[in-house]
């Protein structure tokens, strides 16, 4: 019997483990957002001092970057507000289609002052770890595989 309470003591502490890691991975993603995994994904290939010195340019950009961010959620918002309205306002929707654009494109642009900063800092070797991440995402692109 001592034997089956050790597996279900351990069985109970992995899935506690789990609950923990995938409750803190939501709670990362609802404070962080778009920023987070961008930054992140930029981040991820990196080491050691390379990943210090990208960690601190996007921590300098990222007053701007949220505030982009939350331009376009709001432009996003308008959106879905003009597809809602009653009659449908077709200039409507194109206006607000066109501000959610102009949004996501300053809300990217948002990253180019913190990677140029940080990338003439990094390494050779993590400018090529950054840049295979771009090549994972346009394989997957090629395979018809999410962003």
């Amino acid at each position: 019997m001592r034997s089956g309470m050790r597996w279900l003591l351990a069985g109970s502490l992995l899935l506690n483990l789990l609950l923990l890691g995938f409750g803190g991975t939501v709670a990362w993603r609802l404070r962080h957002g778009a920023v987070g995994l961008v930054e992140g994904a930029m981040i991820r290939p990196l080491h050691g001092q390379d990943k210090r010195i990208m960690r601190q340019a996007f921590l300098q950009a990222r007053p701007e970057a949220r505030a982009a961010q939350a331009r376009m959620r709001a432009a996003h918002l308008a959106v879905d507000t003009a597809l809602r309205a009653e009659p449908f306002d077709p200039a409507a929707l194109q206006t607000a289609l066109t501000s959610w654009r102009l949004a996501t494109d300053a809300f990217l642009a948002s990253f180019e002052a913190p990677l140029l900063r940080g990338a003439g800092a990094v390494s050779p070797q993590g400018r090529r770890g950054m840049a295979a991440l771009g090549d994972k995402q346009a394989r997957r692109a090629a395979r018809g595989v999410g962003p």
